[in-house]
């Protein structure tokens, strides 16, 4: 039995384009809904960098604005404006990590132009984690991630 839901947005705001979850024994409630299974199944979790954008020109941490989000050789590259005095834009190119199998966080590997890094990195707190998949009706179990070709695939298992 495979289960897919498109769009789902989690309590901290950030919209899921589409989780998949591949199970030999999962049932389904619809009311209340809930998702039980016999045994470990696959999931999979799809967020775009668009979806990615979207969040944080909505919740503007830190002040930032006008955020672009794109892949690029495995990581994200984050452009974001800051207005100090002047306004000044920033690319922030920026690695994920699985913590504690439920949480994913924004690691920051450069900035450009360096002198905006503190400016980010105090952000990265604001936005961390940037993925909790404990608002889910069951539990993923995050295993790995990998991020390309505009995407951010996350991939585990999902358990009651």
């Amino acid at each position: 039995m495979a289960l897919r839901a498109g769009e789902v947005e989690l309590p901290m705001g950030l919209s899921v384009d589409e989780i998949t979850v591949e199970s030999d024994g999962a049932g389904v409630e619809t009311d209340p809904f809930s998702v039980s299974f016999d045994k470990p199944a696959k999931a999979r979790v799809l967020v775009t960098a668009a979806s990615v954008a979207k969040f944080l020109n909505e919740t503007r941490p830190g002040g930032l604005a006008d955020f672009a989000v794109e892949t690029s050789e495995g990581l994200l590259v984050v452009g974001a404006t800051a207005v100090v005095l002047i306004p000044i834009r920033a690319v922030a190119h920026c690695s994920l990590s699985i913590r504690e199998g439920t949480f994913l966080d924004v690691v920051l590997k450069r900035i450009d132009p360096g002198a905006a890094a503190g400016i980010v990195e105090k952000q990265l707190a604001a936005i961390n984690p940037i993925l909790d998949t404990s608002g889910l009706p069951f539990k993923i179990e995050m295993q790995s991630v990998e991020i390309a070709d505009g995407n951010i695939v996350v991939e585990g298992t999902a358990s009651n």
